[in-house]
């Protein structure tokens, strides 16, 4: 695991922070040549962007794969990350913090994000090769060239939002009985897989998170999501 080296930040900056994602109800409105620009790329109909209405309350329950933003643990104070799967009966959440770490919440130390606004949605499915269990962790697409040209276009719509942030879910097709350690480097190395094309083409790292959700945690498919979000 990587050292937790984090800068200390009060829980009232915090809480202000939560309060701001919040607010993030719709993407950002684009200029007239920036919206001709996104009407040319949707035309060509590899790449659609699906907005969504974010309804329900401002403190959302708990899912996989949400973001959510600390804000009662002084040691993490104000850092973020995914959800990954809930443990235990104590209300604990095992969650992937943005630097890469894994650790344990209870779900009363952070604030989960509003439902994303929006979504990328890929004319073909993004599938990677199937794997036997316990086998090779490295990603490889089912059709690379194709993939490459997919997510080419999809780079091109996130430089049109260049403050949106993009949550990036790797997914498998492992059986419940066989979410192991092993099916999660598998889904994350997926969504990292996806994550290294999108900063290829110009994309800041910055704006792009990335969490393993393997079979039914996410779509139990050779897959990824990516979603726009809160923070």
């Amino acid at each position: 695991q990587r050292e937790l080296d984090f800068q200390r930040i009060s829980q009232e900056e915090a809480r202000a922070k939560a309060d701001e994602a919040r607010r993030f109800r719709n993407l950002p409105q684009l200029h007239e040549d920036h919206a001709n620009e996104l009407s040319k790329i949707l035309d060509c109909g590899t790449v659609n962007l699906i907005s969504h209405e974010v309804h329900g309350q401002d403190d959302p329950e708990p899912t996989p794969g949400a973001r959510f933003i600390v804000v009662d643990e002084p040691s993490l104070m104000c850092h973020q990350g995914n959800l990954i799967e809930p443990i235990g009966e104590d209300d604990e959440w095992t969650v992937r913090l943005d630097n890469g770490t894994r650790t344990v919440l209870r779900s009363n130390h952070f604030h989960v994000a509003p439902s994303p606004v929006a979504s990328l949605s890929l004319r073909t499915p993004l599938e990677f090769k199937g794997v036997q269990h316990f086998g090779s962790t490295e990603p490889i697409f089912e059709d690379e060239e194709s993939a490459m040209r997919l997510l080419d276009d999809a780079a091109q719509v996130l430089k049109l939002y260049p403050n949106v942030t993009v949550s990036i879910e790797g997914h498998t097709a492992t059986p419940e009985n066989r979410m192991d350690i092993w099916a999660h480097e598998l889904a994350q190395n997926r969504a990292e897989k996806v994550k290294e094309v999108f900063i290829a083409n110009g994309i800041s790292e910055d704006r792009l998170k990335s969490v393993g959700l393997p079979g039914p945690l996410g779509s139990s498919t050779h897959d990824t999501v990516m979603k726009i979000v809160g923070f």
